[in-house]
């Protein structure tokens, strides 16, 4: 069967005056419908370029992205993205922001009445007339990953979402989107720097290289489905993050080498 999402052959370069960096190269792998899969890569190596370029907001140099086997070909309500900042606007109150892709796409009254039913799922309902300031950043997310899931998108992209957050607070969201991505039953790409965070959420872990970035690993992780704060304790748990952790020290070390050749 088709895969829900396939990056095939995928290749990036920015432009600038002066340069050209090759951001991602020859890239290829798929998700299939159901799955949680995160990627991990050293910082700067391209993992927001690749989620840009599968909403639709960057298209690839070479190679394609396809959903359900049509190409990507800019911004769809298929896709939804949740950044690393919950972009919530002070102007509005909760409800209001949560109905802002509707707004953007024309609501329609089946749709505003799936949001409140978010709202009240995930425990937001009683704060739909506050505004964003009066939210914990915990909840400001949640209403963001709510607002994301209102447009009921066949795949969720998630940039970091958690990195502006306190350790704390990052485990106790982690658990908790989690679990909304897989009470609604959804597709997650998720990006992360952080290898444990990943190791305790995915389905399957996709390591890049450093620039240009290139696929090192497609790992998948076999733990238990439990709470990710759980997982941590697991004594599998070291087992997957020391795998990906010398992959991502195996390319600091030939990044080293490579600038040491060029002094």
């Amino acid at each position: 069967m088709e895969p829900l999402l396939r990056i095939e052959n995928v290749s990036h370069t920015y432009h600038t005056p002066e340069d050209e960096i090759l951001a991602i190269k020859n890239l290829n792998f798929s998700v299939e419908e159901g799955q949680f899969v995160v990627i991990v890569g050293p910082s700067g190596c391209g993992k927001s370029t690749l989620l840009s370029m599968v909403a639709g907001l960057l298209q690839p140099e070479e190679g394609q992205i396809f959903l359900r086997g049509k190409p990507i070909t800019g911004v769809s309500t298929d896709i939804g993205y949740m950044l690393q900042r919950d972009h919530l606007f002070e102007w509005r109150t909760i409800w209001q922001n949560v109905l802002l892709g509707l707004d953007v796409r024309g609501i329609t009254k089946q749709k505003q009445s799936r949001a409140m039913e978010l709202l009240k799922t995930y425990k937001m309902y009683e704060f739909r007339n506050s505004r964003p300031s009066q939210l914990s950043g915990g909840m400001r997310q949640r209403v963001a990953l709510i607002r994301t899931l209102a447009i009921d998108p066949q795949i969720l992209l998630l940039d970091e979402p958690f990195s502006s957050l306190d350790y704390q607070t990052r485990l106790h969201l982690a658990d908790e989107i989690t679990e909304i991505i897989r009470k609604e039953n959804k597709t997650a790409l998720f990006v992360t720097h952080d290898i444990a965070e990943a190791v305790s959420i995915a389905d399957r872990i996709i390591v890049l290289s450093g620039r240009p970035a290139v696929l090192k690993r497609d790992l998948v992780v076999d733990l238990p489905a439990v709470k990710p704060i759980e997982r941590r304790g697991l004594p599998e748990f070291r087992h997957y993050f020391n795998t990906i952790w010398k992959e991502l020290d195996a390319n600091a070390g030939e990044r080293k080498e490579e600038k040491a050749a060029l002094s």
